[in-house]
């Protein structure tokens, strides 16, 4: 038994070894495979190619938010609670091409929706929150193929359906998202100037500041400026928002009034040198793509000016 023995056990100790290789060369492969179609392949439902748009969950769960004598509104979400509930979640890591517009911490980019709906279904959107969406909710309408903006103020989305009530039994659908182009900034057709930018005020005082926004290459369109008090002022946030309209090469001019105390004056700005902010922007950028709500895919930059309020 051990001259038999011996020889059995040099034997065993190589073919352990190579079944050990081809197990972990078996086991890379299959990583990579998988890595592989993640990032480029479709997934089921609600489906995913790009790596910056996530689903939560593979299956969503319907929910009847609200039914008419035809129709009813179907909100798709994943199960759970909290972020871990909506269906899709986006990411602003790099390397991605994101636009750092309308402000850099809430880039947005393109994506293009692939889908064909089972019978019954009259619309499906994505939504932020709100089934079905109001004006004062992200939502924006879904077409097998065509682009929308993602991103901005908004990283969390779910599906909002309507549906035929001729169709009893819903049926289940699959999204394939893919990038789509790279957003366009380009720089605002329009300057702004302040007048003053230093404003000193006796303490409890009010700053006043007149804007004027300036057309630049013929462009026309409408400038929405917004000055920012609030926190440098150690009040609690405000701002005032004015819109003007641009005529080609024309100019225009909007006025603010900035207190430095709070409405019932139980807090003033203290004496001192203190920064606020005006910023102007205006919509897409002509010719680019914009979806729901007014946000842009391609826009323009907006145009900052620090202002100072002396306090003496």
């Amino acid at each position: 038994m051990g001259q038999t023995g011996l020889p059995a056990k040099k034997w065993l100790v190589p073919l352990l070894v190579i079944l050990i290789i081809i197990l972990v060369i078996e086991t890379t492969l299959l990583v990579v495979i998988l890595v592989q179609s993640y990032a480029g392949g479709s997934a089921t439902f609600p489906g995913l190619v790009i790596r910056n748009v996530q689903p939560n969950c593979q299956t969503l769960v319907p929910t009847t938010e609200s039914t008419t004598a035809t129709n009813r509104t179907v909100l798709f979400q994943c199960p759970g609670s909290g972020q871990s509930s909506y269906a899709l979640t986006t990411s602003t890591w790099p390397p991605y091409q994101f636009s750092w517009e309308p402000t850099h911490f809430y880039p947005i980019f393109g994506a293009i929706p692939t889908f064909t709906l089972p019978r019954g279904y009259l619309s499906l959107s994505l939504i932020y929150v709100g089934c079905p969406p109001t004006t004062n909710t992200f939502s924006a309408p879904l077409k097998s193929g065509e682009e929308i903006a993602i991103g901005g103020e908004t990283y969390l989305y779910d599906y909002c359906a309507v549906i035929d009530n001729s169709v009893i039994n819903i049926g289940s659908f699959t999204i394939d998202w893919s990038a789509g182009t790279r957003p366009i900034i380009e720089p605002a057709p329009f300057t702004l100037t302040a007048s003053p930018t230093t404003e000193t005020v006796p303490f409890g005082g009010t700053a006043n500041f007149t804007f004027t926004v300036t057309s630049l290459g013929g462009w026309a369109g409408n400038v929405s400026v917004v000055l920012y008090g609030g926190y440098d002022l150690g009040l609690s946030y405000q701002w005032n928002y004015s819109s003007v309209i641009l005529r080609p090469g024309g100019s225009n001019v909007t006025t603010f009034r900035q207190p430095t105390c709070n409405g019932n004056r139980t807090y003033c700005t203290p004496v001192g040198s203190h920064t606020i902010t005006v910023a102007a922007y205006t919509g897409c950028r002509v010719g680019g793509s914009v979806y729901s709500q007014g946000e842009c895919l391609d826009s323009y930059k907006r145009v900052y000016l620090n202002l100072t309020i002396n306090v003496a």
